[in-house]
């Protein structure tokens, strides 16, 4: 069941022509919209990137999938809060709820994105020097993080499916057995025999750790195997439990929910198609295009700590206060602790 973590580089050559001709109607409707503004776009946004097309991305950063346009779509403020409205009648009806997150929520937290106008991947696709990288012990949780503690504590938050490899969403509260962090954790390390995980706190971690395989000095506690870090590089396989789970979850849920990503890295950007083809509602918050926009039940252009927060106004819900429970989470997290 191990699915191999992958890009849009490796589909069949018939696949690629047939989006190149999709990409050249993509860029000539880019370009006749170009006399607009970023902040006021048409309100269906821009028409959603073919699934499964190098051709999408820009040279030299295929493997990555860094867009040949990283332009950002809001939509009107009239617009925004009608959306945000149907959504939270959506939340209404719902029982369980899973929320599907990328890099787009924590940009607040000072984490770049990768595709965005200052994402990672759009920097390097450029042959420009990415931006620094903020201290791990200043990165908190976001709004958005709160908010969907919030939906947890209201009994509407079934499970988070996760791309993002900061760690905030256990900071935040969201407990382990309603999470599936399928790109791993910078703070969890897990032995390659047993599958023990350890917790490292946030001072015991730097950045540079998510670019490459790092070995602990320690050997497992309870199995003597050597431990490694949980982040999953390009070519591994994503972690089969989580990945199951995040399966199982969406095709049993009452709504899906895309916050901050444009679902571009396979397999985990396919787990949000589960919800559809339950037929379940899926609603949408992101600023770029994705490939399931056209089959959203609600697709709404707008920052995501904006929409939770105004999601959580309407719902009359008081988003906690930021927390962070890095060092509950050192003392607690599992069986054994490890000194480096």
């Amino acid at each position: 069941m191990d699915r191999k973590l992958e890009t849009d580089s490796s589909k069949p050559q018939s696949i690629v022509q047939e989006a190149l001709s999709r990409v050249s109607a993509l860029l000539s409707a880019l370009s006749t919209a170009s006399t607009s503004t970023a902040s006021n776009p048409q309100p269906e946004g821009p028409p959603p990137p073919p699934r499964g097309s190098s051709s999408l991305f820009s040279a030299g950063s295929s493997d990555k999938g860094a867009p040949l346009d990283p332009t950002e779509f809001f939509d009107p403020e009239p617009q925004l809060r009608a959306k945000v409205r149907q959504l939270a009648e959506l939340v209404r009806k719902a029982d369980k709820v899973v929320v599907f997150t990328g890099a787009g929520i924590s940009t607040a937290a000072g984490i770049p994105d990768f595709r965005g106008p200052k994402g990672v991947w759009t920097f390097e696709a450029r042959n420009e020097k990415p931006p620094p990288m903020p201290s791990i012990l200043s990165v908190k949780p976001t709004p958005t993080h709160m908010a969907l503690v919030a939906m947890l504590k209201h009994g509407k938050l079934d499970y988070v499916v996760s791309q993002n490899v900061d760690g905030l969403h256990l900071r935040s509260g969201i407990p382990r057995d309603q999470l599936a962090e399928l790109h791993g954790n910078l703070n969890v390390d897990r032995c390659e025999g047993c599958g023990e995980e350890f917790y490292r706190s946030a001072g015991k971690v730097d950045w540079g750790e998510a670019a490459r395989k790092a070995y602990r000095a320690e050997m497992c506690p309870a199995c003597g195997g050597r431990i490694r870090d949980s982040i999953v590089h390009f070519g591994d396989a994503l972690p089969r439990r989580a990945f199951v789970s995040s399966i199982h979850r969406s095709q049993n849920c009452d709504l899906g929910l895309v916050l901050g990503t444009s679902l571009t890295v396979s397999p985990a950007c396919d787990v949000p198609e589960h919800v559809l083809r339950r037929r379940k509602p899926l609603v949408i918050v992101n600023l770029q295009p994705t490939s399931l926009d056209d089959e959203a039940t609600v697709r709404i252009w707008a920052r995501t700590d904006r929409v939770m927060e105004m999601l959580c106004a309407e719902l009359g819900w008081d988003v906690p206060p930021t927390a962070d429970l890095d060092e509950q989470l050192t003392r607690s997290f599992g069986r054994y602790t490890l000194d480096s």
